[in-house]
């Protein structure tokens, strides 16, 4: 459902992806749309305080 727009991720900026992450949790979006989010920050390196 959401896979077509997956490529799109790489061309958002870390700080813009790591807002947009902290965003979709707090108004508890889709769960496959933040783990998208998710596996996009871990594939930049990006660490995630839970």
């Amino acid at each position: 459902m959401f896979h077509k727009g997956v490529r799109s991720l790489n061309k958002l900026t870390d700080d813009l992806l790591l807002e947009i992450y902290k965003r979709a949790i707090e108004l508890e979006l889709d769960g496959q749309f933040i783990q998208i989010l998710k596996d996009e920050l871990n594939k930049r390196g990006l660490l995630l305080k839970e």
